[in-house]
């Protein structure tokens, strides 16, 4: 089944999901977390990643906002291995109308990422060097 790009309505629907949910990551945190998870030397299952960004939800969860969920993993997974990943910051405009980067956006993929890596870099670390070729 071919699911449909993750869309701004999606990104909206998951915000508000995961602000009711008590415990559970950011969007931004879920982006960032879901990009270490796709990296990840070994595949995590659907419902232990979900039990992760949303803590307690068990899996149950309104039919749109798994889709959504299915959607910014497909998103996110297309962009690490085909089109090329770019880390999803946002720019802000300042009163003066100045552009500026959303340091607390950059900081929450950042701590996703770090929660979702956290399983497998100590065997990244202590794993073996591969010769240059």
């Amino acid at each position: 089944m071919q699911l449909p790009e993750f869309s701004k309505q999606q990104s909206e629907l998951l915000s508000q999901f995961l602000a009711q949910h008590q415990d559970a990551l950011s969007l931004a945190q879920t982006q960032g977390y879901l990009f270490a998870v796709i990296c990840a030397p070994e595949p995590l299952d659907v419902h232990q990643w979900l039990e992760e960004v949303a803590p307690g939800s068990d899996g149950q969860m309104d039919e749109q906002v798994l889709f959504a969920f299915m959607a910014l993993y497909q998103q996110i997974s297309e962009q690490v291995f085909e089109t090329g990943f770019a880390l999803p910051v946002s720019l802000q405009l300042s009163s003066q109308g100045q552009q500026y980067l959303d340091i607390q956006e950059c900081q929450h993929w950042s701590q996703g990422f770090m929660h979702g890596a956290q399983g497998y870099v100590n065997k990244l670390l202590s794993a073996p060097q591969l010769a240059d070729e």
